[in-house]
């Protein structure tokens, strides 16, 4: 009993670290229900960074994406073979180490503040939040790198508190080299440099009269340092996009906002609906989110509201202004783009400070029934209840603890149980191509196939992208070649050889009947097949 006493925050960190792990991993073979196009594609470079050897700093497929997590992708593959869950297995550990790290980072904003003996508890309520997160488990299980974004956010904040608060130059060089990494990540964190910006301006306007001279010298040199080395982890994806401007621009050709007929009104509109995804209505993307739901379980964003209200009111202190500062600023590339807009992912840099928000406010919430009770048992009117009110306070405990499980288990419902089952999350994750794909392996080995991308999409490979999804659950398929629809007329296929169609509907067989009229159709578990006699 000791012992359990003395532990019980390790304890409970610990059990919330498996929960995630857990939440992240299982069934992750099938859930979600295929490999969407874009994963494929990250799969499929990953696959030829190995053969290659080339681990490159941008992949310029599928308008272009930054390489840090394909080859993390690429390392998975190279440790474990590859497969369905070696390619979610980067985005498991990412996310599940963002939850120790929305932990930690909790911890370090309250530390020198009147909360630091609270910290423990609204940090471990924080990370349980995150943890059972219906948006962080969904990214946690899919190989988008943009989830790289909140873990690179949470761990670059903390060492840049930790530099501030020691002054070590050291920690400023870390905490700058984190923050250059993420150049390499995800092109929400192009605008995170604005977070070290933020503290240093903030850090020096407050303090430059209460420091002497000597201090302030030395804070302005390791805030030096700290840009230095963000600089030189940078300086090879600037040399890069210096050398390849066609790269950069379609990179952010998605910011098309600012093209529109009417910029302030669309930032206007778009802010409103970003603001409202964490309450109101979320990203409808039924790869993000299911059924448009906000994108905080309602009971964590009446915590998340409450939560925000107190850092607004201590703003005043760096810790609290600059998470702040996170939150909003990272909306900012969600905010600039007129795709599904709220967009879940483009957001999703802000998704730790608002689980840091809710968790202080779940802890404000039970820390205020818990004093009222308190003053309740030191008023001598009450004195002859004291029974009842240790009873009631019990009866609080154990109903806070029935209503944070309550919170994970409608989380984990709607994502096992409700999400995965959906038919648009089936249709948007390409099941059907995951489908194909395993029929054509079950094929005879001698077997010419050859794959009809009849498909719109950016085109990867002189086919469009949809075709990806395929390419990788056959890579080990040697006689599979990919024809577009327009190939059909002027293609001279081998006797005995397999068509089959992407989308599969009526008018692509009959286009396919009358370019080789004579063969056979097949029907296997609704894949359908046209065989060349």
């Amino acid at each position: 009993m000791k012992f359990l006493k003395k532990n019980i925050y390790k304890i409970l960190l610990i059990s919330i670290l498996i929960l995630a792990a857990f939440l992240r991993s299982y069934d992750i073979s099938s859930t979600p229900p295929g490999i969407y196009h874009d994963e494929a594609v990250n799969a499929n470079n990953a696959i030829e960074t190995l053969s290659s050897g080339d681990f490159k700093i941008f992949y310029t497929d599928n308008n272009g994406r930054e390489g840090l997590f394909i080859n993390l992708i690429a390392l998975s593959f190279y440790s474990f073979g590859v497969g369905v869950w070696q390619l979610k297995l980067p985005s498991i550990v990412i996310g599940t180490l963002t939850v120790l790290g929305t932990y930690l980072l909790s911890k370090e904003l309250f530390r020198k503040t009147k909360y630091e003996e609270h910290s423990e508890k609204i940090a471990l309520l924080s990370s349980f939040f995150i943890a059972t997160s219906f948006w962080h488990i969904d990214f946690s299980r899919i190989a988008f790198r943009g989830i790289l974004t909140p873990l690179i956010l949470t761990i670059g904040v903390i060492l840049l508190l930790r530099a501030i608060r020691n002054n070590k130059w050291y920690l400023f060089a870390a905490a700058g080299l984190i923050f250059g990494l993420g150049g390499y990540a995800y092109p929400a964190l192009q605008i995170s440099p604005l977070l070290p910006i933020f503290a240093f301006l903030y850090f020096y306007l407050k303090n430059r009269k209460n420091l002497s001279t000597e201090q302030l010298r030395k804070y302005l040199g390791n805030f030096s340092i700290f840009f230095f080395a963000s600089f030189l982890v940078l300086l090879p994806i600037f040399n890069y996009f210096s050398n390849n401007q066609n790269d950069a621009s379609q990179r952010y050709s998605q910011l098309s906002i600012l093209s529109s007929e009417n910029p302030l009104y669309e930032v206007s509109k778009n802010t409103l609906l970003t603001l409202g995804e964490f309450n109101f209505k979320g990203d409808c993307n039924p790869r993000h989110n299911f059924d448009c739901q906000a994108q905080l379980f309602w009971l964590v964003g009446i915590f998340f509201i409450v939560g925000m209200m107190f850092f607004f009111k201590h703003r005043k202190q760096l810790p609290f202004a600059l998470l702040l500062f996170w939150f909003f600023v990272l909306l900012v590339p969600a905010i600039l783009t007129n795709e599904g807009v709220p967009h879940a992912l483009r957001s999703i840099g802000s998704l730790v400070p608002a689980y840091i928000f809710a968790g202080f406010g779940a802890f404000l919430t039970f820390n205020l029934l818990v004093k009222k009770e308190d003053s309740w048992e030191a008023n001598e009117r009450f004195e002859k209840y004291l029974k009842q009110l240790h009873r009631i306070r019990k009866e609080l405990i154990v109903l806070s603890f029935l209503l944070l499980a309550f919170s994970g288990y409608i989380q984990y419902h709607t994502y096992f149980d409700s999400w995965k089952f959906n038919s648009k999350t089936i249709d948007q994750f390409g099941e059907k191509y995951s489908n194909i794909a395993a029929k054509i392996n079950g094929l005879p080995e001698g077997t010419k196939k050859y794959v009809v991308v009849n498909t719109n999409g950016i085109w990867v490979d002189s086919v469009p992208v949809q075709a990806e999804t395929i390419k990788f659950f056959t890579k080990k398929n040697e006689n599979i070649q990919y024809l577009r629809e327009d190939e059909l007329e002027s293609f001279i296929p081998e006797k005995n050889s397999v068509l089959v169609p992407l989308d599969q509907n009526i008018p692509i067989f009959k286009k396919i009947q009358k370019a080789f009229p004579g063969g056979t159709i097949s029907i296997d578990e609704n894949v359908i097949f046209y065989t060349i006699n």
